[in-house]
C-alpha cells in the first residue's frame, strides 16, 4: 500500500470539497474556493507550506493581512478558473474530469502580489527575479505529472491583479530622503525593497 506520505485522503469530505472542471465544481461553484484547503499527502501539504514560508515577511507585514489574504482567496478561485479553461476541448474527458486541490494556486497569487507591489516601487531587479522564479516553476510543472500549470498561472495573475487594482500606491519622497531616513518607520525588509526615500502612497 502507500506510505504515509503518498497516501491520499479520498474520503467523503475530499470527494465534496476537491474541483472538478466538470461536472462537480460545474454544479458546485464553492469547490472553486474550498479545493485549495485540500492537500492529497502529506509531501504536498510540506512543500506547499515550505513555498509559503519563504515568502518574503514584507509581503504581508507591509502591505497588510487583509489584502494578503484576499490575493491568496482570489488567486485560488482564479487558479481553478484557469484549470478550468484549459480543459475545454478536451476530448477525452480525462482532464476535465479529474481532481484539482491545493493552494499552489493561492501562493502563486501571493507571487503576483509581490510583483504587482515590486512594479509599483520601481524594484526592477527585483521584479526579474520574481518572473524567473515563476518560469521555473512552470517549468517544474511540465516535468513533473498531475501540476496543473494553468492552475499556476491563473492564480499568480489572480494575485497580480489584486496588487494592482488594491495595492499601496508609491511616491519618493526626496525631505525624507535627505535627512537619512530619521523618520522613516517602514519595517527594515519592507524599506530595503522599496528603496531609500520610497514610501505607500496610500
Amino acid at each position: 500500500g502507500r506510505g504515509p506520505i503518498a497516501a491520499h485522503s479520498m474520503g467523503p469530505f475530499f470527494l465534496d470539497y476537491a474541483h472538478q472542471s466538470y461536472p462537480l465544481s460545474h454544479f458546485q461553484k464553492h469547490r472553486y474556493l474550498s479545493s485549495g484547503l485540500l492537500h492529497g499527502s502529506f509531501l504536498h501539504l510540506f512543500m506547499n507550506l515550505r513555498a509559503m514560508l519563504s515568502l518574503p515577511s514584507w509581503l504581508e507585514d507591509g502591505i497588510g493581512k487583509g489584502l494578503y489574504l484576499t490575493a491568496y482567496l482570489t488567486a485560488i478561485v482564479t487558479g481553478n478558473i484557469a484549470h478550468t479553461v484549459s480543459t475545454i476541448g478536451d476530448l477525452s474527458g480525462r482532464a476535465a474530469g479529474s481532481l484539482c486541490i491545493g493552494a499552489s494556486g493561492g501562493i502563486c497569487g501571493l507571487y503576483g502580489l509581490m510583483l504587482a507591489s515590486l512594479m509599483k516601487m520601481g524594484n526592477d531587479s527585483a521584479v526579474s527575479v520574481v518572473l524567473k522564479q515563476m518560469l521555473w516553476l512552470l517549468a517544474f510543472g511540465f516535468l513533473v505529472p498531475n501540476v496543473s500549470n494553468a492552475g499556476h498561472v491563473g492564480g499568480f495573475l489572480g494575485g497580480w491583479l489584486i496588487g494592482y487594482l488594491f495595492g499601496p500606491g508609491y511616491e519618493r519622497s526626496y525631505t525624507l530622503n535627505r535627512i537619512g531616513g530619521g523618520r522613516d518607520h517602514a519595517d527594515f525588509e519592507f524599506r530595503q525593497m522599496m528603496g531609500p526615500g520610497v514610501y505607500p502612497s496610500m
